[in-house]
């Protein structure tokens, strides 16, 4: 390896990657394509919430809700393409890319061979999406799409044949636009690891001198050699750094709108998983977003092996750490699936919604009580980051921001639960004329219907069943709107100690010689803290 000038990356292998993810978005016709996709779903989109409004029905969100937060996410994801087309050249733009045979043939075939895996799962994954759209077109008024074909021949009878041809192609745009940022996210990930592999041989070849040791100090060869190599480590690992920074920087904005965008995919599952009949579409979408799901939580844990894997003695403990973490995310998914089953399920109008929710219940307690204990478990891992090298300048603003949004989220969750609990209570009346009426079997004045071995006709047991329902969901969200603001709190501490770390980097110049070093000592450790 040359340590002085590394050669750069001239054919990048994960090349399909980058094209799907990427760069056939930057074109002008595909552009063309999507700015015509997101007209006519966004048309679609407000036409049929208009309708839905003068005669609002449980049946109709369930049957056809599905299909209208998927258009919901397809044009988000539509609309930051066209936004932030180049999201992948950005985060990217910072570091340079060394090639895959500057550490060796045996890692150059460990890169091509984890390159063709991921080239495969995109390949399968896009051939997956594509025969859910095809599916769309090929079979005769599928139930999902009715309500949008139904509008379209309120809105444009003559032109309603071509309209729905149209719908059924832009389906394909629709599916395909969906996995770019998910394909964005694995390009960048995987090319930073692939990397990382390399700086890892940079480092064993520190040590890969026979001499004995105490010849070397001798030794001006390798003296120079040591110092180059040092140089370029040094280098790389600020590379890194740089990289992370920037990306953090580049999607913290991104963060709340694509948290947002999986909540509407999650609850369109969720809703096709309620319907009578549930049709192989939903299974085929439920399997590429499991999919892509799993992928981006792969890729990124594998990032983070590798980014604290250079320094070999914390290797066991991030390993450890990292399947904690995964644990601990996959399991808060289960209690966001769970609470929104939970919910959701108060609109089954069958009798099978009564088993719904105590399985929902049931199942939930034991995520929640696992994935609060695996929390708490990491909470040191987290607190350590505010201890010692001194508080940044701007901790105290920090705090108060930390504060009101803590309170912002609390009060703005628990309160509407409340108030969800409060109408529940008050519209019992209406709620049994209205089943009295429509000849349900609905349990009326509580959350949602669920079994328990006595009868609830006497009110107190029914009041005492409302707020120990009002009581197990106030908890989940405490769980969940603690653990996020945490997060949160940690990103943004982390940037403030970066901040502090490079105002004290800054400090240095004006520092006499004597005391320089010292201060770069102290700076190196606050680094190493940082990223520890």
């Amino acid at each position: 390896m040359d340590y002085d000038h590394q050669d750069l990356l001239n054919y990048d292998y994960l090349y399909l990657v980058r094209v799907l993810g990427s760069d056939i978005y930057l074109s002008k016709c595909v552009k063309f394509v999507l700015k015509l996709t997101l007209t006519f779903h966004t048309t679609l989109l407000v036409v049929q919430l208009y309708f839905f409004l003068q005669a609002p029905s449980t049946t109709l969100l369930i049957n056809y809700g599905p299909a209208f937060l998927q258009i919901c996410y397809a044009d988000f994801t539509i609309l930051n393409l066209l936004w932030r087309g180049q999201l992948a050249k950005e985060i990217m733009s910072v570091i340079d890319l060394w090639e895959i045979d500057s550490a060796g043939e045996e890692t150059k075939r460990r890169i091509i061979r984890e390159s063709r895996r991921i080239n495969m799962f995109v390949t399968i994954n896009v051939i997956l999406m594509m025969t859910w759209a095809t599916s769309h077109v090929v079979c005769h008024d599928p139930t999902e799409t009715v309500f949008v074909r139904h509008t379209i021949h309120l809105l444009f009878p003559r032109l309603a044949t071509f309209l729905v041809v149209l719908f059924n192609l832009t389906t394909f745009v629709a599916g395909v636009a969906t996995m770019a940022h998910p394909f964005q996210m694995i390009y960048v990930t995987q090319h930073v690891t692939f990397q990382m592999y390399m700086c890892k041989i940079l480092i064993e070849e520190l040590s890969s001198y026979t001499t004995l040791e105490e010849k070397l100090i001798y030794d001006e060869d390798y003296q120079d050699l040591t110092k180059l190599r040092l140089k370029c480590l040094i280098k790389r690992h600020s590379d890194f750094i740089r990289w992370r920074d920037n990306t953090l920087l580049i999607i913290k904005n991104l963060m709340i709108p694509f948290t947002l965008g999986a909540i509407v995919i999650t609850t369109s599952i969720a809703l096709s998983l309620l319907q009578d009949v549930i049709s192989y579409r939903s299974y085929l979408l439920v399997v590429c977003v499991l999919l892509t799901i799993t992928s981006l939580i792969s890729a990124g844990h594998h990032l983070e092996d590798e980014f604290h894997g250079l320094w070999p003695k914390q290797e066991f403990a991030t390993v450890s750490h990292a399947v904690k973490v995964l644990v601990f995310y996959c399991f808060s998914g289960w209690i966001f699936s769970g609470m929104m089953l939970y919910l959701l399920s108060t609109y089954v109008e069958t009798t099978n919604s009564v088993c719904i929710n105590c399985a929902v219940v049931f199942v939930e307690g034991i995520n929640f009580v696992y994935s609060f204990s695996l929390f708490l478990a990491n909470l040191n891992d987290i607190v350590h980051l505010t201890k010692k090298f001194g508080e940044p300048r701007d901790l105290a603003s920090f705090k108060k921001r930390q504060n009101k949004l803590m309170k912002f989220l609390y009060v703005n969750s628990v309160g509407g639960l409340l108030g969800y609990s409060a109408w529940s209570y008050l519209e019992e009346p209406t709620c049994r004329r209205t089943s009295f009426d429509q000849y349900r079997r609905e349990t009326c004045g509580v959350l949602v219907p669920i079994w328990v071995p006595f009868s609830l006709d006497n009110p107190f047991v029914k009041n005492v069943v409302l707020v120990a329902q009002t009581f197990h969901i106030v908890l989940s969200l405490m769980c969940a709107i603690t653990a996020t603001c945490f997060i949160i709190a940690c990103i943004d501490l982390i940037t403030l100690k970066m901040q502090h770390l490079n105002e004290n980097l800054e400090s240095v110049k004006e520092l006499p010689q004597e005391q320089k070093k010292d201060k770069l000592v102290w700076c190196v450790n606050y680094h190493v803290h940082i990223i520890g």
